[in-house]
C-alpha cells in the first residue's frame, strides 16, 4: 500500500488579501495527477487531496489529516504541502488558513515527530513547497542541515530556512521542477524516480542565485516514487554481468562490432548496440578513446564507469538473492 496526502492552500484572507496565493491548489492537483498512476497506467499511490477550494484548511484539519496519513499501514507514505511557510525562533510552520501571529499552523517539528513515530511505515517522504521549509527536521532551529530522522524518513524542501519560495507560471517554481522530475527528468536508467533522483534533478535545474532545495534523509534503501519507461530494460541490463563477469573486467572491441565495417557480424553488432546504449547512459566508457566507434576500429577496450559499477553491483546482488546465495 502506498498512500499520499497532497495539500494546497491559496485562500489566506489575512493582510487585506495580500496573503492570498495563486498556485498552491494547482500544485496539489498536478502532483496528484502525476503520482496516481505510473507510466503504464497502473495504480501507484492512493491519493487524498486537501485543498482550500474544497474545504477550509485549518490547523486542526491539517494536523488530523497528517496524523491519519501516518497512522495507516503502508510501504510508502508521502506528504506534500504547498502554501505559506512560517518562521520563528522555535522553527518552521505549515501555515494554515486560520493562522494567527502566535499560532501560525502546524509546526514542521511536529510533522517530523509524527513521521518518526510511524515505524509501521517502511518509507515516509515529506515534500514542502513553502517559504522557510528548510527548517523541517532540524534539531536546532538555527541550523539548516542537521536533522533528527528515524530510518526510512526523507524530507525534500523547496528552500533553505531563511529563503522565500516563489510561484511561477501556474505552479510553485519548486513544484514545477518536481513535476518535470516525476515525468522522467529524475528517472534512472531503469525508469525509477526516487526522492534522491528528484532532488538531484531539482538541484541541477535551479541556478545558484535562486532558492535552493534542501534534502535530508535517513534511509538505507530508496523506494520508487514513480515508474517511468526505462532507458534500458532490466532484462537487457543484465547483459552487463555477461560482458563484465568481474566488476574490474574490460571488454575488448573489434571492427566486427561496428555495423559499418565488413564483414558483417550480427551477434557482435547487437552487443555493440547494447554497449552504445550503456555509453549513452554513462554506464560504460571506451578506454583511450573518446568514442566507441574509434575504440572498436582500433581494437581497444571499454569498461564500467562509476555509475555502471553501481548498477553492476545491484544486478549481482539481485542475482545472488535469486540464487539463494
Amino acid at each position: 500500500m502506498r498512500n499520499a496526502l497532497l495539500v494546497g492552500i491559496d485562500h489566506y484572507d489575512w493582510g487585506n488579501g495580500t496573503g492570498r496565493l495563486e498556485c498552491c491548489i494547482n500544485d496539489a492537483n498536478d502532483m496528484a495527477a502525476e503520482l496516481e498512476k505510473d507510466y503504464q497506467g497502473s495504480e501507484n499511490f492512493n491519493i487524498t487531496t486537501l485543498t482550500s477550494d474544497q474545504k477550509s484548511v485549518t490547523k486542526a484539519q491539517l494536523f488530523k489529516d497528517i496524523r491519519e496519513l501516518f497512522s495507516k499501514e503502508a510501504d510508502v507514505a508521502l506528504l506534500f504541502f504547498s502554501g505559506h511557510g512560517g518562521d520563528s525562533d522555535l522553527g518552521g510552520y505549515l501555515v494554515t488558513e486560520d493562522s494567527q501571529v502566535h499560532d501560525m499552523g502546524v509546526a514542521l517539528n511536529e510533522v517530523v515527530e509524527l513521521a518518526n513515530l510511524a515505524t509501521h511505515i517502511t518509507e515516509i517522504i515529506i515534500i514542502v513547497d513553502a517559504c522557510y521549509s528548510g527548517h523541517a527536521g532540524n534539531t536546532d532551529p538555527t541550523q539548516n542541515n542537521i536533522a533528527s530522522l528515524r530510518m526510512g524518513v526523507s524530507i525534500l524542501a523547496s528552500s533553505k530556512r531563511t529563503q522565500y519560495s516563489v510561484e511561477k507560471n501556474g505552479n510553485g517554481l519548486f513544484t514545477a521542477l518536481l513535476l518535470e522530475a516525476l515525468r522522467g527528468g529524475g528517472a534512472d536508467v531503469l525508469g525509477d524516480v526516487t526522492v534522491a533522483g528528484i532532488y538531484n534533478y531539482v538541484d541541477k535545474a535551479l541556478g545558484p542565485l535562486q532558492q535552493r532545495p534542501v534534502f535530508k534523509s535517513h534511509i538505507s534503501e530508496l523506494n520508487t516514487i514513480k515508474k517511468q519507461k526505462p532507458q534500458i530494460s532490466e532484462k537487457k541490463l543484465k547483459h552487463l554481468l555477461k560482458l563484465f563477469p568481474d566488476i574490474d573486467d574490460r571488454y575488448k572491441l573489434t571492427p566486427a562490432h561496428e555495423p559499418t565495417a565488413a564483414p558483417k557480424h550480427l551477434k557482435k553488432e547487437a552487443i555493440f548496440g547494447f554497449l552504445q546504449k550503456c555509453r549513452a547512459n554513462n554506464l560504460i566508457e571506451p578506454i583511450g578513446e573518446e568514442h566507441m566507434y574509434d575504440a572498436a576500429m582500433k581494437k581497444k577496450y571499454c569498461q564500467l564507469t562509476p555509475v555502471g559499477r553501481l548498477y553492476w553491483k545491484r544486478l549481482k546482488n539481485d542475482k545472488q538473492k535469486k540464487n539463494g546465495q
